[in-house]
């Protein structure tokens, strides 16, 4: 399937973002992105919670990951 139509997981799983140099380059984000934001959106609202809040908690949880995946690869 074309990936770019699935929602992006480094937005929908983690929270990523994008910047105005994105948009400057593309336009717009690709259908993928305004999926995942789509997402996010809905876990919010049926979490009733604030999208930004629900961001910065996938946030820190890829944060926790990468920080496991780190504290493994310096223990082998």
């Amino acid at each position: 399937p074309n990936q770019y139509r699935r929602p992006a997981p480094a937005v929908a799983l983690f929270g990523f973002g994008y910047d105005d140099e994105l948009i400057k380059v593309l336009g717009e984000p690709w259908e993928g992105v305004s999926a995942a934001e789509k997402a996010l959106a809905r876990a919010a609202e049926e979490q009733g919670r604030p999208v930004d809040e629900i961001r910065k908690q996938r946030q820190d949880l890829y944060d926790r990951w990468i920080q496991e995946l780190s504290r493994e690869d310096a223990s082998r």
